[in-house]
């Protein structure tokens, strides 16, 4: 008898502790809900309880939780709760905006919001959270990216460069993002850029900082789908060329593009 009382009194205080840290949190949303929709009266959206899963280039070691994330008319900010933490982004700095299954290895079995970014180091960089509503929050994020973003502008621009210069080109891939090449380690900056195939060669310029790959495809010795590159993973497919360099060393290059498969079956189709 004293044992079974001893054992309901413990799970009456496990009760009241939940009751109470659930009130404290819910509150403490509340005042950073209203703090943030005083401090941008620009706000088109403000979502509470979001699950931040981090910074791509911070890796897996980092702060991570729940928060306030809100989307304004120039930019996307999110604040953590506890620890006090704030991540920003200006609106034409987005890259893509997707649902992905899983973020830097975590996964919850519901679709995440995933941005992809140029961050302040002039680098392509992602975030992913889980939130309420994820239709509304794309919606709101896709209605405000509009075609005069820098980004977006400079893609656009590219994208018309590059058809004059490739007349034949088989494909031309707007949003590819580079993971790297192999040889350069990995201390390269990758980065969001054009992917253009053409019958010679595979063709590459990063929008910021600007550079520019040639591949000429006779040196092209496999083509690859990978879920990981240079022990990286973003949790969707990369593609991935094994050629020759032009020190004549073996080396490799990666990016994400959307459709993966249909980049893969063409590049076999042309070498």
């Amino acid at each position: 008898m004293d044992t079974l009382v001893i054992v309901l009194m413990a799970g009456f205080a496990t009760v009241v502790t939940l009751v109470v840290v659930f009130s404290l949190l819910g509150r403490a949303t509340r005042q950073r809900e209203a703090a943030i929709r005083e401090r941008f009266p620009n706000t088109k959206m403000v979502i509470r309880g979001a699950n931040f899963f981090g910074q791509e280039s911070k890796g897996v070691v980092q702060l991570r939780g729940n928060g306030v994330l809100a989307i304004t008319t120039s930019e996307v900010y999110f604040e953590l709760l506890a620890p006090r933490h704030a991540w920003r982004t200006a609106i034409g700095n987005i890259q893509a905006v997707e649902t992905v299954k899983s973020h830097l290895g975590k996964t919850v079995g519901r679709p995440l919001l995933k941005i992809r970014y140029i961050n302040e180091q002039g680098r392509t960089d992602s975030v992913a959270w889980l939130v309420p509503n994820l239709e509304a929050v794309i919606q709101t994020l896709e209605g405000l990216r509009q075609p005069a973003s820098p980004a977006l502008g400079m893609a656009k621009q590219s994208e018309n460069a590059a058809r004059e210069r490739f007349p034949n080109a088989k494909t031309i891939i707007a949003d590819a993002n580079l993971f790297g090449q192999e040889s350069k380690g990995v201390a390269q900056i990758g980065g969001t850029g054009l992917l253009v195939v053409t019958d010679s060669e595979v063709y590459f310029e990063r929008y910021l900082p600007k550079a520019e790959f040639h591949i000429p495809l006779s040196s092209v010795q496999s083509i690859e789908i990978a879920d990981r590159y240079m022990g990286k993973s973003i949790g969707s497919p990369l593609i991935k060329l094994n050629f020759t360099n032009e020190q004549g060393q073996a080396d490799s290059i990666a990016w994400w593009v959307a459709d993966v498969e249909s980049l893969k079956t063409l590049l076999e189709s042309v070498r």
